[in-house]
């Protein structure tokens, strides 16, 4: 997809903002009462009045276009909040142990990092493309703990204004209080806490004081690892998502809006997003919750075209402050259409695998189908011109080494 694609379905995307549609009505009706009186009273119109109307019209039209334009869909606002990947990586590289994705870049021919700001819990094993893990609801509600709290409270304003001119929107999130074992505990938390810890770690703040990330340091990372779950006193809501692969042999990549809370611009899995509590509360699984991501993004996929979803593991991103994430291969029918619907995607991209039929999810972890799949989506990546997510680096080293698994 060429940038000149892009740029036509940013400028249709953003004249669908309510706030340009306000600021576009405004230019549309002053010029059109500065016209009429014009044509009406081509005399004996006063010069002080018709100028008046034009420049309180592009005032005020300008107020509200430069608000949404330069704050929603200009600005990379996930940089200003979120320092860069490579970045993150080298910073922790001494550290504690990331991803490192040996077996992409011994099979594709594109540029990778050296890692990635991923650190990996617990991958799928024993063939079974499954996460063993059982949920236990704890009714625990997360709160900023008094160390948060009183570093955020100079700037909670801030923040809340951050939040808003973003366009996000607060709601309940499942967080995972602690891990025993093979089970999960799970409690609730809200997105505005994820938002300033978790995707506000690096945001400097007016009164230039250090990040969240330098003031926690201590309690993010101790001795060689990350500081656990139950441990962490950040909001670490849990997300996931995945590659999405039909039956008919496409993959379906997502390119990422400007205007998303975290991953912006890039070329991405197929769909994922966050874990809703509620839906856990009424007895959804892991699985469920990432079906649903999957047919809330993409137009043509619903709980009867999806074959099997395969998880593959779970992460933690240490750019996020250790925010967990599952992340899975769901192959599904052959679609009449690969398009994205979900707002946080300009467009999808279709990849033909040049394997047709896939009759069960198994052919894809044969060595040689793995990596045919994923030398094709690399590639497919790469001709976008945009850069390759970190979730979608991650899960095409975690299948590969799946597959391996099977020599």
């Amino acid at each position: 997809m060429n940038r000149w694609r892009i740029r036509y379905l940013q400028l249709r995307r953003l004249l669908t903002d309510r706030n340009v549609q306000l600021g576009l009505s405004v230019l549309m009706i002053g010029g059109g009462t500065t016209l009429g009186i014009l044509l009406l009273f081509p005399q004996d119109a006063p010069s002080t009045i018709t100028a008046m109307i034009v420049s309180a019209t592009a005032s005020f039209a300008g107020a509200y276009l430069s608000y949404t334009v330069a704050a929603q869909h200009l600005i990379s606002t996930e940089r200003e909040r979120i320092d860069p990947p490579e970045e993150i990586s080298d910073h922790y590289a001494t550290r504690i142990s990331l991803l490192e994705p040996t077996r992409l870049d011994a099979t594709v021919e594109m540029p990778l990092p050296e890692r990635l700001p991923v650190v990996v819990m617990e991958t799928a094993s024993n063939y079974e493309h499954q996460l063993n893990f059982d949920i236990v609801l704890t009714n625990d509600v997360y709160d900023f703990p008094e160390s948060i709290q009183g570093f955020f409270e100079p700037y909670f304003s801030e923040l809340r204004d951050r939040f808003e001119t973003e366009g996000k929107f607060n709601s309940r999130k499942a967080r995972i209080d602690r891990v025993d074992g093979t089970v999960f505990h799970i409690g609730e938390t809200t997105y505005f806490r994820s938002f300033c810890t978790n995707f506000a770690p690096d945001l400097t703040f007016q009164k230039k004081g250090p990040t969240l990330r330098e003031a926690f340091d201590q309690e993010f990372v101790m001795r060689d690892h990350l500081v656990s779950l139950s441990e962490s006193p950040f909001s670490n809501h849990l997300g996931g998502g995945g590659l999405l692969i039909t039956a008919d042999g496409f993959a379906v990549l997502g390119l990422r809006a400007a205007d998303v809370t975290v991953g912006e611009r890039v070329v991405g899995n197929s769909f994922g997003g966050n874990f809703e509590y509620h839906n856990l509360q009424a007895g959804a699984t892991l699985e469920d919750e990432l079906l649903r991501e999957a047919t809330e993004e993409i137009e043509a996929v619903n709980e009867s075209t999806v074959h099997e979803i395969v998880p593959l593991a779970l992460i933690r991103r240490v750019d996020w402050l250790g925010k967990p994430d599952i992340h899975a291969i769901a192959l599904t029918d052959e679609l009449e259409t690969h398009a994205q619907t979900h707002e946080e995607y300009y467009d999808g991209i279709s990849v033909d695998l040049g394997i047709d039929p896939i009759d069960s999810v198994d052919e894809l972890f044969e060595p040689e189908t793995a990596l045919t799949c994923v030398e094709r989506i690399a590639a497919a990546s790469e001709r976008s011109t945009f850069d390759s997510s970190v979730n979608l680096l991650l899960i095409l080293e975690l299948w590969l080494r799946a597959a391996d698994e099977r020599i």
